[in-house]
């Protein structure tokens, strides 16, 4: 039972849940495994952060997921070659999220009715040699709400989509998912002498456009960064020189509506950073003693 004093209200959350997850694997040859699973996921209830007004219910349903996967993993060349190729479906319930309320000015948490995401994952290295390595994997991913009432207008949101300062955000894709997204990578450890080795790394990061509101001016576009790093290593010490985002591409992890302005009914966003934002470049040295 969850316990919540809210502005003088005593709120309780009582829940129970039965989860599973029943799988299947198969050794189709000594280098290939087929592999599938099913199952129920539980996400337990909580308390919005906020309210609408006095005596209103903030209690948040749990989110329920039901899905499954099914996928291949092997070798080829000797084990020099490994791979994974994967489908998977999940049908979320109560979907919880945050969701800026312009009323209240602030986040607040809330339930989704009912959502669904689907792709494939791939991922493929190769080891030519011990030193060598060569990496690379992709997502492609269809997240979308299948339900998702009283989500509050954005400025400039005409009827019918918008009624009464709210609308259904049904077939909308889910906030902050990449239809695409993929990396690949470069490691390289030269044995230099007796214990000493060499560190090169490369790595190329890519992801398509998304929305991290519902708003077309929220819409982050599609960004593609390098990073790299080198250096020496040891038994019981590395050092290396890094940088992260090597050429500067600077991008915004998220694009939000100003609420000064939407309160007046102005549509202006505000860009939010963090450090893959713009490049990094820094020393960073172990020791295991």
């Amino acid at each position: 039972m969850l316990l919540c004093l809210f502005r003088g209200i005593l709120l309780r959350h009582q829940h129970s849940n039965f989860s599973y997850k029943i799988g299947l694997d198969w050794q189709a040859t000594p280098t290939t495994l087929v592999y599938g699973f099913y199952g129920r996921g539980y996400k337990g209830p909580g308390f919005s952060n906020s309210s609408p007004g006095v005596g209103a219910d903030v209690r948040v349903a749990p989110e329920i997921s039901n899905g499954g996967e099914i996928g291949l993993k092997g070798s080829l060349l000797g084990r020099s070659v490994t791979y994974s190729v994967s489908a998977f479906y999940t049908k979320f319930q109560n979907l919880q999220v945050q969701s800026w309320n312009n009323t209240l000015q602030t986040f607040s948490l809330q339930n989704a009715a009912t959502a669904t995401t689907k792709g494939v994952d791939l991922s493929l290295t190769y080891r030519p040699t011990r030193d060598l390595s060569f990496s690379g994997n992709a997502s492609i991913l269809d997240a979308k709400y299948g339900s998702y009432a009283g989500v509050q207008c954005y400025v400039g949101q005409v009827s019918p989509t918008c009624t009464n300062g709210y609308f259904n955000a049904a077939g909308q894709p889910i906030l902050m998912s990449a239809k695409f997204s993929s990396s690949l990578s470069m490691e390289y450890t030269p044995t230099l002498k007796n214990d000493l080795k060499g560190i090169l790394g490369l790595g190329l990061y890519h992801r398509s456009s998304y929305l991290s509101g519902f708003s077309p001016s929220e819409r982050l576009p599609e960004v593609t960064r390098v990073d790299a790093r080198i250096g020496l290593q040891s038994d019981n010490w590395t050092a290396a020189l890094f940088c992260k985002n090597c050429f500067n591409v600077i991008q915004p992890y998220s694009i939000g509506q100003y609420p000064g302005d939407t309160t007046n009914g102005v549509m202006s966003t505000v860009q939010r950073f963090n450090n893959d934002s713009v490049r990094t470049i820094g020393l960073r040295f172990t020791y295991r003693h």
